[in-house]
C-alpha cells in the first residue's frame, strides 16, 4: 500500500506541476501600462511580442500597435525585456522576428527609426514563407507564387530570382555604384517623405478625429464601415512603405536580402488585411483569367489581362531552377558574371536623365507643394477636439484645390530609373 502512495504521488507530481506550469504559460498576459521616455505617451495594453526594434502591445479593443523600444521609458523598457526572456524561455508570447521569417535572431539589419512620432500599427503575423520549390513545372511555381503573394510574403518576388543572380546584386561592390544615386533620390526626397511622415502622424494620433470627421458625412453607408476595416491595414501599409522607403538609403551598407526579408513580409501582411475589402470574387476572378500553357519542358507562355480589356503574354523559359521572362533570362545570359558592369552601364545613364536642371525643377515643384502641405497637417495636429479637426481639415482640402488649380496640367515628377540593372 506504501509502494502504492507512494506511486500515485510520483504520478501526481509529474502529471500535474507540468499541468499547472503550462496554465500559467498559457493565461493571457495581463494589461498594464506602458509609458514613453517623455512621460506625454501612456497606453494601456498587453505585451504581445517583440518584433526587431519594436514592443507590440495589445490594446483593449484587440488592435495592436508597435512602439520603438527606444521611445519607452526605462521602467517600461525593463518590464518589455523580462517579458520577452520569459517568453523565449517559455512563455506564451513566442517572439517571432518578420526580419528572418523565423524566432528571434538572425538578421542584423534593422531600419534607423527616423519617425520618432509615429507609432504605427503593427503588421500581423503570416509565419514562413514556404521554400522555393526545386525545378518546378511552370504550373506549379505560378500558383506557388499566388498562394505565397496571398499570404502576404511579397519576398517571394526577390527568391524568383535564381541563386547566383541575387548573390551577385547583393555583392559589396554592385551595391557601391549605387551609393552616388541613393543620395540624389534621398535629397530629392526629403520634402515628400517630411510630407508623408507628418500625414502618418495626423493618422496615427488623430484617428478619431479621422473617423469622425464630418468630412465623412458624404460617404455612401457602406463605405464608411470599411474605411474602419481598413483604416489601420492602410496606415500600416503606408508607413511599412516609407520604412522601406528610407532603407532603399541603406543599400550600400545592407544587401537587398535584408531588405527584403525585413520589409517586404511586413508590406504584404497589412496588404493581406485589406484584401478582404476588394469586391467580392474580384481578386479570384482576375487571377481565374491568367492561362498558363509550358509548351516544352523549359518553355511556355503566361497570358493575362490588361485593364483596357485585352491581353498581354509573355514568354517564359526555365532557367536554374526558375522560370522567367525569356528577354530578362537572356540579359542574364548575355551578363553572366558580368552584372556589375551592367549595373555601372545603368547608372551612368541614370545620372545623365538627373541632370541639374531637372533636379532643380522637381526641387521647385516640391517646396510650391510642401510649404502649404505642412502647414496644413500642422494645424490638424494642433487640433484640440473634432470641430478644430474639422475646421483644419476643410482648409487643407481647400488648399489642395489651389494646388492643383496652380499647377494645371504640368507634370514635373522626377524620373525613374533607366531600364534593366
Amino acid at each position: 500500500m506504501r509502494l502504492f502512495n507512494l506511486c500515485h504521488a510520483v504520478c501526481l507530481r509529474s502529471l500535474v506541476v507540468p499541468l499547472l506550469a503550462g496554465l500559467v504559460f498559457a493565461l493571457p498576459a495581463q494589461a498594464e501600462i506602458w509609458i514613453d521616455t517623455t512621460g506625454s505617451f501612456k497606453i494601456d495594453a498587453e505585451y504581445e511580442r517583440v518584433d526587431g526594434a519594436s514592443v507590440v502591445l495589445r490594446k483593449a479593443d484587440g488592435q495592436t500597435i508597435a512602439v520603438p523600444i527606444n521611445r519607452l521609458s526605462e521602467a517600461s523598457r525593463a518590464r518589455a525585456k523580462e517579458l520577452f526572456e520569459n517568453a523565449k524561455s517559455g512563455g506564451s508570447k513566442a517572439p517571432i522576428n518578420l526580419a528572418t521569417n523565423s524566432a528571434s535572431g538572425g538578421s542584423s539589419y534593422q531600419p534607423t527609426n527616423q519617425f520618432a512620432n509615429i507609432v504605427a500599427p503593427s503588421a500581423p503575423d503570416i509565419g514562413q514563407m514556404e521554400p522555393f520549390p526545386s525545378s518546378p513545372k511552370l504550373q506549379q511555381q505560378f500558383d506557388y507564387m499566388k498562394t505565397q503573394v496571398m499570404n502576404g510574403h511579397l519576398e517571394v518576388f526577390w527568391y524568383s530570382l535564381p541563386d547566383d543572380v541575387r548573390t551577385e546584386i547583393d555583392s559589396q561592390e554592385f551595391r557601391d555604384l549605387y551609393r552616388p544615386m541613393l543620395k540624389n533620390y534621398a535629397d530629392q526626397n526629403a520634402p515628400m517623405e517630411t510630407m508623408t511622415a507628418k500625414l502618418l502622424e495626423v493618422l496615427t494620433t488623430k484617428k478619431d478625429f479621422v473617423l469622425g470627421s464630418s468630412l465623412l458625412a458624404s460617404l455612401p453607408p457602406d463605405a464608411l464601415p470599411m474605411l474602419q476595416q481598413g483604416y489601420d491595414p492602410g496606415v500600416g501599409l503606408m508607413y511599412e512603405w516609407m520604412s522601406l522607403s528610407k532603407g532603399f538609403e541603406s543599400i550600400p551598407d545592407t544587401t537587398f536580402t535584408q531588405l527584403a526579408n525585413y520589409h517586404l513580409p511586413r508590406l504584404g501582411a497589412h496588404a493581406k488585411e485589406l484584401l478582404p475589402l476588394a469586391p467580392a470574387g474580384s481578386v479570384d476572378g482576375l487571377l481565374s483569367q491568367v492561362i498558363i500553357e509550358q509548351t516544352s519542358a523549359t518553355a511556355g507562355t503566361i497570358t493575362a489581362p490588361k485593364q483596357n480589356g485585352e491581353t498581354e503574354t509573355v514568354d517564359v523559359v526555365l532557367h536554374e531552377g526558375r522560370w522567367l521572362p525569356s528577354e530578362f533570362v537572356d540579359v542574364l545570359i548575355t551578363n553572366k558574371g558580368n552584372l556589375v558592369q551592367k549595373a555601372k552601364e545603368s547608372a551612368t545613364e541614370f545620372e545623365k536623365v538627373m541632370s541639374p536642371a531637372s533636379q532643380a525643377q522637381t526641387a521647385a515643384l516640391l517646396e510650391t507643394i510642401s510649404a502649404p502641405v505642412n502647414a496644413a497637417l500642422d494645424s490638424l495636429l494642433a487640433a484640440n477636439n473634432q470641430q478644430e479637426f474639422d475646421q483644419a481639415a476643410m482648409g487643407m482640402v481647400q488648399q489642395a484645390m489651389m494646388i492643383a488649380a496652380g499647377m494645371g496640367g504640368a507634370n514635373a515628377a522626377p524620373p525613374g530609373p533607366p531600364a534593366g540593372f
